[in-house]
């Protein structure tokens, strides 16, 4: 069991004991867990996310293998042909390799910062779609509170809301300072 798991159970256990909850119990309270990163890794939803990713940049990444690969190409003939190049021809060579060398790391770090900002886009959306469904699902399951890594989705209105008693308590604590 890992930490969120028994976290959650250990809130349900402590639930148990707060009167207002063991009442609400029976009235038909209905809880639940959900392993939100389970869920998250799991739905077809990241599956089609991922595609789509793939799908947007294997052409440039293609691109930047092949723009490698004519490097490493340009390297390995300087490398047969340095001894019969002149003094001026050879560093002319190592020169604009450098300069590709630069270019393609400048490439890379581009390609690499675009996925990565296009992933956090895509992948919080399907978060947030997740979440939404989780509490439909919540909702026409007749769940009153749903518990999940970092997140508690109440059905508002349910035996759970307290906002009133909330209020009254602090009305009454307000008139009794005065």
């Amino acid at each position: 069991m890992n930490i969120s798991q028994r976290l959650a159970l250990a809130i349900l256990a402590g639930l148990m004991f707060l009167p207002g909850v063991a009442a609400a119990q029976t009235t038909g309270l209905k809880i639940g867990y959900v392993n939100v990163q389970r869920v998250f890794a799991d739905s077809p939803q990241l599956q089609a996310a991922r595609l789509a990713l793939q799908e947007e940049f294997s052409p440039r990444q293609r691109e930047l293998v092949a723009q490698q690969k004519a490097l490493q190409e340009k390297q390995a003939q300087l490398q047969r042909d340095m001894e019969v190049m002149g003094a001026e021809e050879r560093t002319s060579a190592q020169r604009e390799i450098r300069k590709q060398e630069r270019e393609l790391v400048r490439a890379n770090d581009e390609f690499n910062e675009d996925v990565n900002l296009r992933q956090n886009d895509m992948f919080g959306k399907v978060q947030r779609a997740l979440q939404l469904q989780i509490q439909a699902f919540a909702v026409q399951a007749g769940y009153d509170l749903i518990l999940g890594e970092g997140v508690v989705y109440v059905q508002v209105g349910g035996p759970l809301d307290i906002t009133q008693q909330v209020i009254d308590s602090l009305q009454n604590a307000g008139a009794g300072a005065q």
